[in-house]
């Protein structure tokens, strides 16, 4: 299912491409302006885990620009025992990815300046705090099963992103997007609301 859902980010990153960049070609690249703005929300990574992030975009007047960001994952243990026992006051493991990215971005409003697509690629660095489990007997009642320390892996990967901008004002709005990160350690799939504050979109005239 995670390989679906990252082929279908993949799909729609190089359809968005070709098909918006051709309505894009028709709107005067003058008109625009340079915009800036900060985004911050959180979302889900499928039934697995959860997310929350922030950035720095910025956009030029051809609507090309590029992000900078960072994201923060829980996941549940990728290496999890099916007989996993914690005891009786303990949670589920979580792994844990820190991961900053350098992206290119592409935009695209051809049908309103209240609605916008945006496409953005590319290297991302993570710190991934993996669980490993130990198998031991405990003799204590209500005692766990597995004892578990943690280690730190640096990995890059390449982190893609599909979004939905709604600037409803010059200066707020909201994003809603896909995003994947590929890596050696542990890729993976989400889906985020976020508020982008800032230079959002053009002044509107009337």
């Amino acid at each position: 299912m995670k390989k679906f859902h990252v082929l279908l980010i993949i799909i729609l990153f190089f359809t968005s491409l070709s098909v918006f960049s051709q309505e894009d070609s028709t709107i005067i690249s003058s008109t625009r302006k340079h915009k800036l703005y900060l985004n911050i929300g959180g979302g889900i990574l499928g039934y697995s885990g959860e997310m929350w992030g922030f950035g720095l975009n910025a956009i030029f007047p051809n609507n090309w620009g590029f992000s900078l960001s960072y994201n923060f994952f829980s996941l549940i243990a990728k290496d999890l025992p099916a007989d996993y026992s914690g005891g009786f006051f303990s949670f589920v493991p979580y792994d844990n990815i820190g991961s900053f990215s350098i992206r290119v971005m592409k935009e695209f409003d051809p049908f309103s300046k209240f609605i916008r697509f945006g496409i953005e690629a590319g290297p991302s660095l993570g710190l991934y705090e993996k669980v490993v489990f130990k198998p031991y007997s405990s003799s204590i009642l209500g005692g766990g099963n597995y004892e578990t320390s943690t280690f730190v892996e640096k990995t890059l990967g390449l982190s893609l992103r599909v979004k939905i901008e709604i600037p409803a004002a010059r200066f707020i709005g909201l994003e809603i997007a896909a995003i994947s990160n590929i890596n050696k350690y542990q890729s993976y799939v989400g889906y985020e609301i976020h508020y982008i504050i800032g230079c959002v979109r053009d002044k509107i005239k009337p």
